[in-house]
Order: C-alpha cells, then structure tokens, then sequence
C-alpha cells in the first residue's frame, strides 16, 4: 500500500485525513506544517515542511496532498513539489458520486457526500468539498474551491482559482472567469467575465479583486 503526506493540519488537513483514512489506499498518513505549535489528530505524526522535500526524495512518503483552503497559497506550494517531481495524491471520498466518465486532476479532492456528474473536469489542486455537485459536462479550473454546498449547473465553465463559497449556485452553461469568488449563498445567473467578488441573487460584480 501507498503512503501519504499531508502539507498543512489545520481544519481542511484534518478533513482530508480522515478522507484518505477512509478511502482505504494508505498504510502511513503523516502531517506536515510551517507552524511552530501544530494541532494536529492526536498520535498522527507531524513534521517541519522544511523536511518535506527530502522525506519524498527518500521515499519514506511517496504521495504528497497539500491541504490549504487558500487557493494561492495551494497553487503556490502545488507547483513547488511538482518542479521538484513530486507525486501529488488525488483523492476522493468513499461517500462521494462521481462518474467513472469524469477526469479529476492531479492534489484534487473530492469530499464526503459530493457528487460529480457525466463528462466533467475537475482542474489540479481543486477542493469538491462536503455536498458540493459539478453537474454533467461542467469544466472546474485548476486551483479552484467549491465550498460546503455548493452547486455548478450543466456545461458551466469556473477559471482558475476561483472559490465559490457555502452554499452558493452557477446556473447552466454559465462561463466564470478565474479568480472570482462567488459570495455565500448567492445565484450566479450569468456570465462573470472578470476577477472580483460577486454577491447576491442574482449575483453581481460588488467589487473587482
């Protein structure tokens, strides 16, 4: 069986713990975190990042997730370990639906109860997180975060590194430029043709980002 690092302990790194505990893939799971005091599940062992390249060089873990909420620094860090050829893991929930059809990049994650319909694309270093559902044919850039409860209609198209928050919706056949993030709770009715923060429903431009 494989081996796993996970690059960061807070709330989301412990989410993704208990992911590839359940998934059933791997018979060591560590931490690793740039805090000076992590809090991380008890008895799981946690190592300095600083020692993270050299950990996977050895091969003592041979798969590295970074789980990190912010969709910067997770691109940032996401394409370190790749230039430095690191095999980033990809995972996905035993609760989770998502049809043998849809392709899921490279440090994805896919959580508990989410649902990934037919012909879709999930980016690298995406979070599908808790009950979040990419409807049939939708693309999800890279780098980009569906939070809790989130929706994408059919053939909708999200750019990269965008988040889109808890519980908010894209209608169908919608096109989101990268770097927008769609404010809790709103409706994207129509195209977002540029970065900022869209609010309401339906949901417009509050501010450029």
């Amino acid at each position: 069986m494989r081996s796993l690092l996970i690059l960061g302990c807070g709330g989301h790194g412990k989410v993704v713990y208990e992911c590839a505990l359940l998934a059933g893939e791997y018979c060591r799971v560590a931490f690793a975190s740039n805090l000076d005091e992590p809090s991380p599940v008890d008895g799981v062992p946690v190592y300095p990042e600083s020692e993270v390249s050299s950990l996977l060089a050895s091969g003592e873990y041979g798969e590295v997730l970074v789980a990190i909420g912010d969709n910067v620094a997770r691109r940032v860090k996401c394409e370190a370990l790749r230039a430095e050829g690191a095999a980033l893991a990809t995972l996905v929930h035993p609760s989770a639906c998502v049809s043998p059809s849809v392709e899921v990049g490279a440090g994805s994650v896919v959580l508990a109860g989410a649902v990934i319909n037919a012909g879709a694309k999930v980016g690298a270093g995406c979070i599908v997180n808790t009950r979040a559902v990419i409807e049939h044919d939708c693309v999800l850039g890279d780098y980009a975060h569906m939070s809790p409860g989130a929706c994408i209609g059919g053939g909708t198209r999200v750019g990269e590194g965008s988040w889109l928050c808890i519980g908010s919706v894209i209608s169908d056949h919608v096109d989101v430029a990268g770097g927008v993030t769609l404010g809790a709770g709103s409706a994207l009715l129509r195209d977002a043709e540029g970065p900022g923060l869209y609010v309401g429903s339906p949901a417009r431009l509050r501010r450029k980002l």
